[in-house]
Protein backbone atom coordinates (compact mmCIF):
# COMPACT_ATOMS: atom_id res chain seq x y z
CA UNK A 1 0.00 0.00 0.00
CA UNK A 2 1.26 3.78 -0.50
CA UNK A 3 -0.03 5.85 1.67
CA UNK A 4 -0.05 10.02 2.67
CA UNK A 5 -1.65 10.35 6.00
CA UNK A 6 -3.20 6.93 6.36
CA UNK A 7 -4.98 7.33 3.06
CA UNK A 8 -4.17 4.66 0.22
CA UNK A 9 -3.06 6.78 -3.08
CA UNK A 10 -1.62 6.02 -6.32
CA UNK A 11 1.82 4.73 -6.00
CA UNK A 12 4.25 8.26 -7.48
CA UNK A 13 8.02 6.75 -9.34
CA UNK A 14 10.75 7.65 -7.69
CA UNK A 15 13.70 8.23 -9.75
CA UNK A 16 16.65 7.15 -8.25
CA UNK A 17 20.02 9.75 -8.04
CA UNK A 18 22.44 7.22 -5.16
CA UNK A 19 21.88 4.27 -3.58
CA UNK A 20 24.70 3.06 -1.03
CA UNK A 21 24.86 0.31 1.43
CA UNK A 22 26.51 0.00 4.43
CA UNK A 23 25.69 -3.17 6.64
CA UNK A 24 22.30 -3.50 6.95
CA UNK A 25 21.11 0.19 6.12
CA UNK A 26 20.02 1.68 2.70
CA UNK A 27 20.67 5.34 1.84
CA UNK A 28 19.22 6.52 -1.23
CA UNK A 29 18.51 9.91 -3.07
CA UNK A 30 16.26 10.99 -5.48
CA UNK A 31 13.40 13.28 -7.31
CA UNK A 32 9.80 12.64 -7.55
CA UNK A 33 7.40 15.16 -8.60
CA UNK A 34 6.51 17.42 -5.88
CA UNK A 35 3.20 18.48 -7.67
CA UNK A 36 1.75 14.72 -7.39
CA UNK A 37 2.70 14.20 -4.09
CA UNK A 38 2.12 17.94 -2.38
CA UNK A 39 -1.70 17.58 -3.47
CA UNK A 40 -2.11 14.96 -0.92
CA UNK A 41 -0.45 16.84 2.05
CA UNK A 42 -2.17 19.18 4.53
CA UNK A 43 -0.68 21.62 7.03
CA UNK A 44 0.92 20.26 9.59
CA UNK A 45 2.75 16.75 10.15
CA UNK A 46 2.36 14.68 7.50
CA UNK A 47 3.19 11.46 7.19
CA UNK A 48 3.82 9.01 3.71
CA UNK A 49 5.20 5.84 3.06
CA UNK A 50 8.63 5.43 0.49
CA UNK A 51 8.99 1.84 -0.98
CA UNK A 52 12.27 0.88 -2.01
CA UNK A 53 12.09 -2.72 -3.38
CA UNK A 54 10.52 -5.04 -0.86
CA UNK A 55 11.62 -2.25 2.04
CA UNK A 56 9.38 0.17 3.59
CA UNK A 57 10.37 3.91 5.34
CA UNK A 58 7.54 6.37 6.86
CA UNK A 59 8.85 9.86 6.28
CA UNK A 60 7.53 11.96 8.43
CA UNK A 61 7.59 16.05 7.09
CA UNK A 62 5.88 19.33 8.59
CA UNK A 63 4.07 21.43 6.08
CA UNK A 64 3.59 25.11 6.67
CA UNK A 65 1.53 26.60 3.96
Amino acid sequence: MVSVNDKEIPPIAIELAAVTQQGGCISASGQVDAEALGKHFTRGINRFDVQFGTRIAEVILEVEL
